[in-house]
Formats: structure tokens, C-alpha cells, sequence
């Protein structure tokens, strides 16, 4: 029923209360509850900003905490605070959120220099019309009087100015972030333990993060074209249409033969081009009236050979990658 709801509801969107739903144990239990509380997330674009557990109890001599009150926002940009207070008459921690209701007056006034006036020449010239005098006897009131001199120059030629802007802060959301972290740490182990199963599993990872950054996107963009950003209606062509992404393919195919293996492949990639260029050659005219019109191929010098000892050599010098997968 709030899924429902939420999809009609095309403004934005706060849902707070106590779910009796654990948010900490998202994606480890999997029932009915916890499968529509995620797709209600997912389908509407929402964010959960409680990161902490709000419910906590003694019981039969053990401790044990949740974090069962949850909070929902559609539009991450207009989140001023969030802040867990606290109560000793409940077991579940009072949630405050403050939001900016208008927030396109809102702006942040930042103190910055121009420096459309600045030039070199500019500044040696002002400098020359310094009296540098100093009649100051102490060391520091030596370099506070320079100082002084200095900073009159600077702020002539570099004025410093209030700049109102507004507030511009990107978010990723959180499950994408975990699972990226999760993901760091998986490809860290298998790096250190040659495990070419968790390099599966860090693969597996990696899609399963494009899959939620998409759907994430999809719905941002559904979101923004259906309250009038006309801005993004193209994005939202190349999904509508299902435009794939260019993937590496498994099999390379050259006329009648087929390449499979890495090997394979790059010796045919690597053939295709040699004919290529050998045939543009061939078929070039290089005229006599041309300066310097002579076949570079037809060249006396010596022909330079790439050997596989050098490429090795070449590789091993490499430094290593930081993430796995294709350069």
C-alpha cells in the first residue's frame, strides 16, 4: 500500500516511523516484508537516511539493538540535518530531520578574491609605487609592517568579494556505496591470495553494482521528467530504447575464423591491422612531384623486431592496478 502510494504521489516524498523492519539486516533476510520495503526504495528513487540503531533492549540478560525507525527522502538536496535525540521514557530513539523548505533562495556565501584585474605587469608596477621605507626598530614589527604593505597591494589588485551560490552536493546511495567498499575489500584479498574465486566474486560484484547505479539512474530520471526537467528527456530516450553498453566480446570473428582465447584474439587483432595498413600501402600512389614522396616501408634501414622477451620486460616494469578488469 505505501509502495502504491508513493507511485502516485509525484511530489517529494518524507516517510518516517517505526517499520519494526531491522534496515540493518537489508539484503540478509529475505522475505515478503523486507523484498517490498526494498522495491518500495528502489522504485521510487528514496534514501534511507538513519545509518544507526534506533531501538535497543535488555533481554533475558543479553543486549540487543535494531535499528528499526527509518527515514525515507526523495530529494537529497533539500536535507539540511538529520539528528538522533534522545529519551529515556521509549526503547526507540526520537528521529529529528530538518529540511530547507525553500530552497531556491537558499544560497552559501563563500568569500573569494577575483582576479579578473590581476596581470603580472600590473602588480611590479604598483609595487614600485610602495614607499618600502620601514623606520621600525623590532624584528616583528618589521615583517607586520611589510606584511602590512603587501596584503594594501594584493587587495587593490585582487579584491576579496562575497559570491552567493547555491549549495550543489552530489550523493550516491548508500547501498551503492557499501557495496563498492565491499567490493574494494574483495578484490584486496584476492589480490593477496591469488583466489581466482573471489576475482569471480569481485566480477559478480561489479554487476551487480552497474544493475543498481541504472536502476538508481532510471528512476532518478522518470523523477525529473515527470515534474517538468526537460534537460533530462534524452537520457531518458537512451533507456526507453535500451541502448546496450559496449561490452568486450567473448568471440572475435574475422571472416571464417573465430578467435576465443585471449591469445587468439590478440593475434588476430593484431593480424587484421598488419593487412590493413600493408594494403593501404600497396594501394597508395606516392607522386614524384611530391616533397620527400618515397614508400616508408621500402625503407634500407633496419627492420625493427619486437621480441616477446621485451614485451615481458615491458609488463613487469608495469606498476600494479589499483581495480581489476579490462585497460
Amino acid at each position: 500500500m505505501l509502495n502504491d502510494w508513493c507511485i502516485n504521489f509525484k511530489d517529494k516524498k518524507v516517510i518516517m516511523g517505526d517499520f519494526n523492519i531491522d534496515y540493518l539486516k537489508m539484503g540478509i533476510i529475505n522475505n515478503f516484508y523486507y523484498n517490498e520495503l526494498a522495491r518500495m526504495e528502489q522504485t521510487n528513487g528514496l534514501t534511507q537516511l538513519i545509518k544507526e540503531t534506533t531501538w535497543s533492549r535488555l533481554y533475558e540478560g543479553s543486549y540487543r539493538c535494531s535499528l528499526l525507525d527509518h527515514c525515507y527522502l526523495s530529494d537529497l538536496h533539500t536535507l539540511k540535518n538529520v539528528k538522533l535525540l534522545e529519551a529515556e521514557i521509549s526503547d526507540h530513539t526520537p528521529i529529528m530531520i530538518e529540511l530547507n523548505v525553500n530552497q531556491t533562495t537558499e544560497k552559501k556565501t563563500l568569500l573569494k578574491r577575483n582576479w579578473k584585474a590581476y596581470s603580472k605587469e600590473v602588480l611590479i608596477c604598483e609595487l614600485q609605487k610602495v614607499d618600502w621605507n620601514i623606520d621600525c626598530i623590532l624584528v616583528q614589527d618589521i615583517n607586520n609592517e611589510l606584511e602590512q604593505k603587501l596584503l594594501t597591494v594584493i587587495d587593490k589588485l585582487v579584491p576579496i568579494q562575497e559570491i552567493s551560490e547555491k549549495e550543489n552536493r552530489i550523493f550516491e546511495a548508500d547501498e551503492i556505496r557499501l557495496l563498492r567498499k565491499k567490493r574494494k575489500n574483495v578484490f584486496r584479498n584476492a589480490k593477496r591470495r591469488q583466489s581466482a574465486r573471489l576475482l569471480t566474486r569481485c566480477r559478480d560484484l561489479d554487476k551487480k553494482i552497474r544493475i543498481m547505479s541504472f536502476r538508481k539512474q532510471r528512476n532518478k530520471i522518470r523523477e525529473n521528467i515527470s515534474s517538468g526537467n526537460q534537460r533530462s528527456l534524452w537520457e531518458a530516450v537512451k533507456i526507453a530504447k535500451n541502448v546496450p553498453q559496449a561490452r568486450i566480446p567473448s568471440v572475435i570473428k574475422d571472416g571464417n575464423k573465430l578467435a576465443e582465447t585471449p591469445g587468439d584474439q590478440a593475434q588476430m587483432f593484431a593480424d587484421f591491422f598488419f593487412n590493413k595498413t600493408r594494403k593501404i600501402v600497396e594501394e597508395t600512389l606516392v607522386s614524384p612531384t611530391v616533397f620527400n614522396g618515397s614508400k616508408k616501408l621500402e625503407d634500407d634501414h633496419e627492420v625493427i623486431i619486437i621480441k616477446e622477451d621485451d614485451v615481458c620486460k615491458v609488463f613487469t616494469s608495469l606498476k600494479e592496478k589499483n581495480c581489476h578488469g579490462f585497460d
